[in-house]
């Protein structure tokens, strides 16, 4: 192995790692019919009256649509970084992979807020049903925002972080060109 390379630079160049890659983007790209078919399912859920049966949407309902929306974010960067990677450019690799990465928070907060709903609604029902009827809509809006600004906090100090760590460069590293080739 080439001293002046980082190790990093010779692993993405490889063959197996590029198969990877590639697969990564194919299931990812696969799921977007099933993410922009639940948001539209969402939707058409929150036109309906709330004096319907159906209609209306409950608050796992909420919190389901602004993962998808986040899922969809994260398809968008993993397709800008499978596009970095195909050309063989770091500074666009760099910005899809670290989109992607901040969308693991929100992800995560958005599971949290599911999770503690279910566990209201099961374990104390009492509780539940009055906060759904009551001042439950004001938390979930006010969860639902800090999820969002800790996702924007998350990219932007991830973002620093990385040029911190990483500077980009606008040329491919010596491994990438050799790869190509």
């Amino acid at each position: 192995m080439d001293n002046s390379t980082p190790p990093f630079d010779n692993c993405v160049s490889s063959a197996a790692s590029r198969y990877l890659f590639l697969s990564w983007f194919i299931i990812y790209l696969l799921m977007l019919p099933l993410f922009l078919f639940v948001l539209y399912i969402g939707f058409n859920k929150w036109k309906k009256p709330q004096s319907s049966a159906s209609g209306g949407l409950n608050h796992s309902d909420v919190f389901t649509l602004n993962m998808v929306t986040m899922e969809i974010i994260s398809v968008v960067g993993t397709c800008v970084a499978c596009y970095g990677f195909m050309k063989l450019n770091s500074e666009i690799t760099s910005f899809g992979g670290d989109t992607v990465i901040t969308t693991m928070t929100g992800q995560t907060l958005f599971h949290s807020l599911t999770c503690v709903e279910r566990y209201l609604a099961v374990v104390h029902p009492v509780v539940y049903l009055r906060l759904k009827r009551g001042g439950g809509v004001i938390i979930k809006n006010i969860s639902i925002i800090f999820v969002w600004c800790c996702f924007l906090v998350c990219t932007v100090a991830f973002g620093r972080l990385s040029q911190r760590l990483c500077p980009l460069r606008s040329d491919p590293p010596k491994a990438w060109r050799a790869g190509r080739a």
